[in-house]
């Protein structure tokens, strides 16, 4: 507590990386929850996802915060490359405001990352533990069985992340941070 403020014994919900820190720093003081800091998101994809709709996908994540981490993955030669070629199409409809807000996002904390295979794809979203992944893959149930730290997973090429945060009823305060490998969501049942 201060003298305007009385002590309380819990701190909890997502927060800037400043919020994330103090709660870090108060950890043992108090209940701080989870770690939840700067939206994350990825979208897992292969050569079958529609890299039209997986670009949206993105920008759609790019736009929770200045600091948010919004990633495309994928084997797929081509899905990144016609990913990266229709980017500039979408992004130059925003207002100027948005543009420079997502290509800050996009250049800083996220943007497209080709890796030389599904398992090796499957290997950096396990070792990030996103807060929110899309998985875009001909089989998505197979792909589920390999996937082992998220705070949310949303399956096929109908269910972007903005389905769970506005419409399926999904707790929006998730694990960042690499904290979903230890952490589940925010709940009160």
């Amino acid at each position: 507590g201060t003298e305007t403020i009385p002590k309380v014994d819990k701190l909890i919900g997502p927060g800037s990386s400043y919020v994330s820190a103090a709660k870090r720093l108060l950890y043992g003081t108090v209940d701080v929850g989870l770690p939840a800091g700067p939206s994350e998101s990825i979208i897992l994809a292969d050569e079958h996802a529609d890299p039209r709709l997986a670009a949206l996908d993105l920008l759609a994540e790019a736009e929770h915060g200045a600091e948010s981490a919004a990633i495309l993955v994928t084997h797929s030669e081509s899905v990144a490359r016609s990913a990266l070629e229709v980017l500039p199409e979408y992004i130059a409809q925003l207002p100027e405001w948005r543009r420079k807000f997502i290509e800050n996002v996009l250049s800083n904390y996220g943007g497209i990352l080709l890796t030389n295979s599904l398992d090796e794809s499957i290997q950096f979203v396990n070792d990030y533990a996103p807060e929110h992944l899309e998985v875009l893959t001909a089989e998505p149930f197979v792909t589920l069985q390999k996937l082992k730290n998220a705070g949310e997973i949303l399956l096929g090429h109908l269910t972007p992340i903005p389905t769970a945060n506005y419409c399926l009823g999904l707790n929006a305060i998730l694990p960042t941070g690499g904290f979903a490998r230890t952490f589940s969501s925010v709940s009160v049942w």
